[in-house]
């Protein structure tokens, strides 16, 4: 009858229909496992990748590392020489720029943040201060009595060369050895030299440095005077913070004062 017929009908139609669906299924499974299968491949892949890329730049970094030790020795060879060079020229200072080095380090260590790099760079600078007397007679400097105006003229000069001699290096010590060369004669009030400066247009540095160079000057003997007494230094420093002297530079060597004491007296 017609719903026989029709019902062979629909199920002639329907089994191929339920077979391509179930066809469409199984592909649709396989794509996904394909598909998942790719992620964890592209995934492990990418981790490979980032362990390769963390290992090349573990291996730079220890590469650059290696350059800024290997720059810094060379840095530190070439700080030696100058200072040997120095200490030939002039040997009443060559104790004096251990200790003054010393002593700016300390003054150093109230007046910057624990982790600056400041402290240790000054103390490598500081050594150079007076590399500029190089360029000053021998007369001058081995001069057993108090230079003449004329004279003095001629010593003052030893701040310019110094600077001359360190500028437009691309150390970072060398130059700030060279600014503290510059710099180390100037005096708080501005009646300093070379030029003249007053206050904080004195770099940090050179003011840390003149209060380090003149408590070592005047506790040390010379061929043109005798040591001080430290008390006698002491007060001297205290008068004349904030005419010669930043204040603050002299509460630092004050603070320091034991440590200072102890390298003195080495």
């Amino acid at each position: 009858d017609c719903r026989g017929v029709l019902s062979l009908y629909y199920l002639q139609i329907s089994v191929p229909l339920l077979a391509a669906g179930f066809v469409i299924i199984i592909v649709l499974l396989y794509m996904l496992i394909f598909l998942q299968r790719k992620k964890n491949f592209f995934k492990q892949k990418l981790e490979l990748q980032g362990i390769e890329l963390k290992k090349i730049r573990e291996k730079l970094t220890q590469l650059l590392y290696g350059t800024t030790m290997e720059i810094k020795e060379r840095e530190l060879e070439l700080l030696n020489r100058l200072i040997s060079a120095l200490e030939y020229r002039d040997l009443e200072t060559a104790n004096h720029i251990t200790r003054m080095a010393s002593y700016s380090r300390l003054i150093a260590k109230h007046l910057f943040p624990e982790d600056s790099p400041m402290t240790s760079l000054i103390f490598l600078a500081a050594a150079l201060h007076d590399i500029g007397k190089i360029g000053i007679c021998d007369r001058i400097l081995s001069k057993p009595k108090k230079l003449n105006e004329t004279e003095f003229d001629k010593m003052k000069q030893h701040t310019l060369i110094g600077y001359d001699i360190l500028k437009d290096s691309s150390s970072e010590v060398i130059q700030l050895a060279a600014v503290i060369a510059l710099n180390h004669h100037e005096r708080f009030d501005g009646s300093g030299y070379p030029r003249g400066l007053k206050g904080e247009e004195i770099p940090m540095a050179g003011r840390i440095v003149a209060v380090a160079d003149y408590f070592d000057a005047l506790v040390s003997k010379r061929v043109y005077k005798d040591a001080w007494s430290i008390e006698k230094v002491l007060d001297v420093l205290k008068e004349r913070s904030g005419t010669f002297f930043d204040p603050a530079c002299v509460n630092a060597l004050f603070k320091s004062l034991s440590e200072i004491m102890e390298i003195k007296d080495k």
